[in-house]
């Protein structure tokens, strides 16, 4: 039937036909039988009771091709379990392949079954389709068990081993997932970072051991230099007590030493009744600065704390590391005591206006280092320094425009005594350098008492404390200077002082040059004698010159060049001149809006005009009483202190006549028993000025009256050359 390709052949006739060819076929060996069957199974022939079929030629070409491209596999049995091969319980991937694997041997089983039965020629590449995609399946899935069988084997093996180490007590038990620990491979890591942290007494009297004071920077170099264990930072800090106890990223700090980072800075600063006072005041100035950046400097100074020779400087500013079980304590041994054994740096940070990247609080760094005993610092000092910088050649981008400099300097200080512009000492040393440079204008602005931190240059500042950590400066290079006179230990041979005070000095001066600060190299230089040869020519200015030259307010001092030719040359900044000439040349006072909030000192040039209120009008810790009383009765003008009030008005005012109402007023304010001269006005006596003029009450109601009556009124402004 299926050689003729008779679709409805005789039963009786193909019985027989069957019989016969099965006699002859039976004769032959087995593989000649298994060969007749394929043959005849790959003869396509459509069964009853179909009547659509294809032509018998076509589909016979079509189905040999087919053949002859993908060969047949005979499976004559079902795929064999894996039985001999049973994963462990918790190996849930494993089992999963294994299921994937032996479910896609059967599906496969079943199609090629299927393959050799059909006839159609679009069941047949359904089922080669899927035949492909099952054979793809068993090889991914097989290569997959494969490795997941092997890193079973890999971790048995490390378990087999750590326990044989456990068993010998080499190391901890470590068994879950990761990179090992350093306690694995270091068992008395803790130890070693112990003894980078502590060392013995270094004087045989005391006997005590105390903290070496360090960073974790110098921790982890102590490691790497004593022990060869290089460790990263976060990796160090995870083997450190953490800050936090109780928060989440403590639970990072496995295994931790008794080791902490110690706080030795100050955080707190104390608050001022004049802090956005003087805040708006220096912001002011930098805001001008910004306008005219090709005519203005700003000059940050300060002097940074003492550096002490024969102990370690330990700053303020930064964390240090110690052992949680002793207190932060200096180097144990007998350190110099002798008065003033110590380094004094003075830091200058010169910040070009015309960058305003990091609002104005970065530039390039000088420090200029003074031995205290032989030669300290003095407000003629900082002007000494301003005059040596204006000659190096590194800082000629900040303080010339062109070939001259710049004519409006501004200086940022903190209000020590060596800066403070209210000190009649400093109004005199910032004359030098403002007729020395033939500046235009010269503004000194500081920051309330304790608000020191306000000033740019601390921040600068901040990093050379950290570069000090743990270093101590040796004060006996040379031999001991030191002696006992009278029962005090002081220097007693100056020359062999000298010689260590400079190599102390250098060595700094070589620590702090080493790195960057704010992108720009730190120049430090050792200073060994006050040289004041620039200002051998220049007169210091007398209090008639002040008077005329100079506005003295509680917290900053203004000095610009009179109209008066003859008494000072013509202004090299016009543009800025014309600007400053509608409130008599001075930067205008600062003033308080109706918002509560300071006025940018711009606008108020501009919106304002003449009618600007007095100087430190507006000051939080001056009130209406103390600013009258500080106020001159002729000219209405206003000084800081009463010792500068009768200083202008015995050098100005002193041929001039009083009215008579004000005569009677001055009798009787001067009759007041409970009335005291202040020579010299502190900022910190301000309340201590309110209670000494709480017993003029009389006085001034008498002179309020009087005023009144006459229907006068004081100016807000003042005019003088």
């Amino acid at each position: 039937m299926v050689k003729s390709h008779n679709k409805t052949p005789n039963k009786k006739v193909l019985h027989q036909q069957a019989q016969d060819s099965w006699r002859e076929v039976k004769k032959e060996d087995k593989e000649n039988i298994q060969n007749r069957i394929f043959e005849l199974l790959r003869t396509p022939i459509r069964s009853y009771p179909f009547t659509f079929y294809e032509p018998v030629g076509e589909s016979q070409s079509e189905s040999q091709k087919e053949s002859q491209k993908r060969p047949l596999i005979p499976l004559e049995n079902p795929p064999e379990l894996f039985d001999n091969i049973q994963p462990s319980s918790n190996a849930t991937a494993q089992k999963k392949s294994l299921d994937i694997i032996q479910k896609s041997k059967v599906d496969l089983y079943e199609y090629n079954n299927l393959l050799r039965t059909a006839s159609s020629h679009e069941l047949r590449s359904q089922f080669v389709s899927s035949i492909k995609k099952l054979e793809e399946t068993i090889l991914i899935e097989e290569n997959r068990l494969k490795k997941l069988r092997n890193n079973a084997a890999a971790q048995q093996r490390v378990r087999k081993k750590k326990k044989e180490n456990i068993e010998e007590n080499i190391v901890e038990v470590y068994d879950t997932p990761g990179r090992p620990s350093f306690l694995i491979k270091n068992p008395d890591l803790l130890e070693k970072m112990h003894a980078s942290v502590e060392f013995g007494a270094a004087d045989y009297k005391r006997r005590k051991e105390i903290i070496k004071v360090r960073t974790i920077k110098h921790f982890r170099e102590k490691m790497d230099e004593d022990y060869g264990i290089y460790m990263a930072k976060s990796t160090l800090q995870n083997y450190m007590q953490p800050k936090h106890p109780g928060s989440k990223e403590a639970q990072r700090h496995h295994h931790p030493a008794q080791i902490r980072f110690a706080a030795v800075r100050r955080d707190e600063m104390n608050s001022h009744v004049d802090e956005h006072y003087c805040l708006a005041s220096v912001k002011g100035v930098k805001s001008f600065a910004t306008a005219f950046p090709q005519d203005v400097l700003i000059i940050s100074q300060d002097d940074k704390a003492k550096v002490p020779l024969g102990m370690a400087a330990v700053g303020r500013t930064f964390k240090t590391i110690q052992t949680t079980n002793e207190p932060v304590s200096v180097p144990d041994h007998d350190f110099p005591k002798a008065a003033k054994h110590k380094l004094v740096p003075s830091v200058y940070l010169l910040i070009n206006p015309s960058d305003t990247n990091d609002s104005l609080r970065s530039g390039k760094v000088r420090i200029f280092i003074r031995p205290e005993y032989f030669l300290s610092t003095s407000c003629e000092t900082h002007m000494v320094d301003l005059m040596s910088i204006t000659k190096e050649e590194n800082f000629r981008e900040f303080t010339h425009n062109g070939d001259t400099v710049k004519p409006f300097w501004c200086l940022l200080t903190d209000g020590g005594p060596d800066e403070n512009p209210r000190f009649l000492a400093n109004i005199t040393k910032y004359l030098l350098l403002f007729k020395k440079l033939d500046l235009d204008y010269l503004t000194v602005r500081t920051h309330a008492p304790g608000q020191s931190a306000y000033n740019p240059v601390e921040r600068s500042m901040a990093s050379l404390s950290g570069k000090l950590a743990g270093v101590e400066l040796n004060a006996f290079t040379y031999g001991n200077h030191l002696g006992s006179v009278e029962g005090k230990i002081t220097i007693t041979d100056r020359d062999l002082g000298r010689n260590n005070f400079r190599h102390a000095g250098e060595r700094l001066c070589e620590l702090w040059s080493r790195d960057n600060i704010n992108g720009h190299p730190v120049i430090t230089t050792y200073v060994e004698d006050h040289d004041r040869a620039d200002f051998l020519d220049i007169e210091e200015g007398s209090w008639d010159w002040i008077d005329r030259h100079a506005q003295i307010c509680k917290y900053s001092l203004d000095i610009r060049k009179c109209k008066d030719r003859n008494c000072c040359a013509q202004p090299r900044a016009p543009e800025i001149h014309n600007l400053l000439s509608a409130n008599n040349g001075f930067l205008p006072p600062v003033i308080r809006g109706h918002d509560g909030h300071f006025l940018n000192l711009i606008h108020t040039l501009e919106y304002f005009g003449e009618k600007l209120p007095g100087y430190d009008e507006h000051c939080p810790s001056i009130t209406s009483d103390l600013y009258h009383s500080l106020t001159c009765r002729k000219c209405f003008r206003y000084f800081p202190s009463k010792a500068f009030l009768k200083q202008h008005t015995k050098t100005i005012h002193s041929g001039e006549r009083v009215p008579v109402e004000r005569v009677a007023i001055n009798v009787v304010i001067e009759a007041s028993k409970y009335l005291q001269q202040d020579y010299e006005y502190n900022a910190e006596s301000t309340q201590d000025d309110e209670n000494e003029n709480s017993n003029d009450n009389t006085s001034q109601e008498l002179q309020k009256e009087k005023t009144t009556k006459r229907g006068r009124g004081r100016p807000r402004n003042y005019k003088h050359n």
